[in-house]
């Protein structure tokens, strides 16, 4: 069945990262648990940046080309012992090819070649649900290897942040000093009350190539200098 990828999210419960499929012609939803690479790459493309280097999936789908090769479709196929497997339908100078995939890969792909994603009807009919899969509808950006999340009430009560608004780290490279949990205060003096606050406030700090961030980590208020360069 055709789906499409409504975004990706942050799960306080398995404290993981989630890319939901919405059913096109239906209400149904099915939730797939991610890394964070995977996820910072299809939220990458969802939201239209481009790296300053290709990441892994920009290269497989210049390999492609290159080769002659496109990719048909990908499909989530099925479900084994709680891990999601999918195919990436390739079609070439040997015809159709099957290449079996982790749907992450195979999502991250599809969305940078603009082809359509399907989920097997019975996975969608055993797993998918009616509705928003999470609390909350999911609001995440990526900005400077910092990935972040709009702070409801089941998030901040989940880090221990009961009463907190505004923005929540989910995912960071090693080379910020942020890490999963964080509350992002302000950027360069300005306070964060969204995601898109806070995309705003890097974008204006590119041509310094670095900003200055206020976070709240459990009691501490804790402040760090990011790189933002090609972000």
């Amino acid at each position: 069945m055709l789906v499409s990828v409504k975004g990706v999210a942050f799960d306080f419960s398995s404290q993981s990262l989630v890319v939901i499929l919405a059913e096109k012609d239906g209400s149904r939803q099915l939730p797939i648990w991610i890394g964070p690479s995977e996820a910072q790459a299809i939220a990458m493309r969802l939201e239209g940046m481009t790296p300053p280097r290709p990441l892994t999936h920009d290269l497989l789908q210049r390999l492609l080309q290159e080769s002659g090769a496109e990719v048909e479709k990908v499909v989530v196929t099925t479900l084994k012992d709680g891990v999601y497997f999918a195919e990436i339908h390739i079609t070439g100078k040997r015809g159709l090819v099957k290449v079996d995939s982790r749907p992450s890969d195979a999502i991250a792909l599809a969305i940078r070649c603009e082809r359509p994603i399907y989920v097997a009807r019975s996975l969608l009919e055993e797993q998918g649900r009616a509705g928003t899969p999470l609390r909350g509808e999911p609001e995440l950006r990526i900005r400077a290897g910092i990935t972040v999340q709009n702070l409801t009430a089941e998030l901040a009560q989940f880090f221990g942040l009961e009463g907190a608004t505004g923005v929540i780290v989910t995912a960071a490279e090693g080379n910020t000093g942020l890490k999963s949990g964080d509350q992002i205060l302000s950027i360069e003096g300005t306070t964060i009350r969204d995601v898109e606050d806070f995309s705003e406030a890097i974008d204006r700090a590119k041509p310094a190539g670095k900003a200055r961030l206020v976070v709240r980590r459990g009691k501490e208020k804790l402040e760090f200098v990011v790189p933002v360069q090609g972000s």
